[in-house]
């Protein structure tokens, strides 16, 4: 981030949210093949929800 010159807190927090989500349900799909794909769906539903709360308080 620092080298594409984001300084924005909120976009470093999101990344490190969202890559961290990333590995969590890629090592779910290493231990089972269920855990991976629920892993996924939580981490889609997660990712809508606050997106539609940010836009719905403006």
């Amino acid at each position: 981030m620092n080298a594409l010159s984001i300084h924005d807190w909120k976009a470093h927090c999101f990344a490190v949210g969202d890559a961290a989500n990333c590995f969590s349900a890629a090592r779910a799909f290493q231990v089972h093949e269920t855990a991976g794909a629920f892993a996924t769906i939580r981490m889609a539903l997660n990712a809508s929800s606050p997106v539609e709360s940010a836009w719905s308080s403006n």
